[in-house]
């Protein structure tokens, strides 16, 4: 019989031959989630938040922002799309992301930005809630910059 070996908690409770343990590359970087994340706050520092996830992220990366048209790519070519200033999205372009989130789901991480919060325009009926939950699985304030990496 083959040795059993508790490494670690899951494990404990179910112990696996050796040979069945994935092989695990301590090497390879580690990657963000695919969940899709909200960051609030002023533009520069959405950008250093941007800059500091950017290698974490799975590529390729497209991303779209005000003033660009809105086309959103293949559900298969895109790992991670950033929309910059979500808020300015019109309601019908909203309703085209979250029916392209339905089709991309599970496959392209979405990092959206805002300036403000979205909650006052969702109650306003002038955002979609379904969208808005979509969008923030991840929500993250960083209109106060104290703690972060930048400031230190």
């Amino acid at each position: 019989m083959e040795n059993l070996r508790a490494a670690d908690p899951l494990e404990r409770r179910t112990p696996l031959p050796e040979s069945w343990r994935p092989v695990r590359d301590r090497r390879a970087k580690p990657r963000m989630p695919r969940v899709n994340m909200l960051l609030v706050g002023p533009g520069d520092v959405v950008e250093k938040v941007l800059d500091t996830i950017a290698p974490g992220v799975r590529t390729p990366v497209a991303s779209w922002r005000p003033g660009e048209l809105f086309v959103l790519p293949l559900t298969t070519s895109i790992g991670t799309m950033i929309f910059r200033d979500v808020d300015a999205l019109t309601l019908s372009d909203q309703r085209l992301l979250l029916d392209w989130l339905e089709r991309v789901a599970g496959r392209t991480q979405v990092v959206s930005t805002v300036s403000a919060p979205l909650m006052p325009r969702v109650e306003a009926g002038t955002f979609l809630d379904v969208l808005y939950y979509r969008l923030n699985t991840i929500y993250m304030d960083v209109t106060d910059q104290r703690g972060l990496p930048w400031d230190r």
